[in-house]
């Protein structure tokens, strides 16, 4: 079938049913997908303003709106819309936000936030030797950091079982008897 068939004969094998509707092309990415990573790196730049950047997607304003919520919530951005300390270091961490706030909210309260960051991240599911490498980078970038300025702006936590709400604190709930 297609060009294959025009240049020589074969099989052609569909790996869907004939009759399934198919989309013909996805939705752009920043269409689908969270931008509180990219919301803090703007922030970083200095762009505040969804409107003030040339995109060739432009993403929703809601999607946008939530992102600067949630960066606003963990401490990484700030009311007038500029990074925060907090934010400048999460950035060079290389984690999502959330992550990062656990990660950096944990090395300063003294909280065991690896075993946390596992289990949360992509790398959760990986073998021992990729894990121990993460790891391994995650603590050097830690090392880079004067995590001192971010005393100021960072409460230490006093129980460890808590460090998951510094990634997930609009994930909350109370259970309501019936």
């Amino acid at each position: 079938k297609g060009r294959a068939g025009r240049l020589q004969e074969g099989k052609c094998i569909r790996l869907w049913n004939e009759f399934d509707p198919r989309k013909k092309e996805l939705q752009p990415e920043i269409l689908r997908t969270d931008l509180s990573e990219l919301v803090l790196e703007c922030a970083d730049r200095g762009v505040y303003d969804l409107s003030k950047i040339q995109w060739l997607d432009s993403p929703g304003k809601a999607a946008w709106e939530t992102s600067v919520n949630l960066l606003k919530t963990l401490g990484l951005i700030k009311e007038d819309l500029r990074i925060s300390e907090k934010g400048k270091c999460a950035l060079k961490l290389g984690l999502h936000p959330r992550l990062a706030s656990i990660v950096l909210v944990g090395k300063i309260s003294g909280c065991d936030w690896e075993k946390l960051v596992l289990e949360y991240s992509s790398y959760g599911e990986s073998s021992r030797e990729i894990k121990s490498r993460f790891l391994q980078d995650l603590n050097h970038r830690l090392e880079k950091l004067n995590l001192s300025l971010l005393k100021k702006e960072i409460k230490e936590l006093k129980d460890s079982k808590l460090l998951i709400l510094e990634g997930y604190p609009d994930r909350l709930a109370k259970r309501i008897e019936e």
